[in-house]
């Protein structure tokens, strides 16, 4: 099998904590932010980034209190949280339009962001929610 390494991999501050990213591919290619399911991380992508780095710059991301990304302080992992990490994350990216692929608990954010932000989302991918 054909794999690729991460291209890089972080943080980005969002208020209290770090949320851990691994991006993959361009960074002038088409954006596609990837969100993993309940008890997933970053690296839940790392086969399917194999197959599409050559075409689009990915970053997936994991969510607060899973993988490297800080414990939600009040010990409460609720969706507003979840969203608040996600707008931050994309601010700090700077991207303006961008694709969100999610699965499971992702895919259940990406609806929510994209009712409240439908201007910064191109497509939506969701993945056995």
């Amino acid at each position: 099998m054909n794999t690729i390494r991460s291209k890089n991999e972080g943080f980005v501050q969002t208020g209290e904590l770090r949320i851990h990213y691994v991006e993959w591919g361009d960074v002038n290619k088409p954006h596609v932010l990837l969100v993993h399911g309940w008890d997933g991380t970053a690296h839940y992508w790392d086969v399917v980034a194999s197959s599409l780095a050559d075409r689009f710059h990915l970053v997936a991301v994991s969510l607060r209190g899973r993988g490297k990304s800080d414990c939600d302080p009040t010990g409460k992992y609720e969706f507003p949280k979840y969203l608040e990490d996600l707008r931050d994350v994309i601010k700090q990216l700077k991207w303006e339009r961008f694709a969100f692929v999610g699965s499971s608990l992702g895919g259940l954010l990406g609806l929510s962001y994209c009712a409240a932000n439908p201007h910064q989302v191109e497509k939506l991918v969701l993945v056995d929610i």
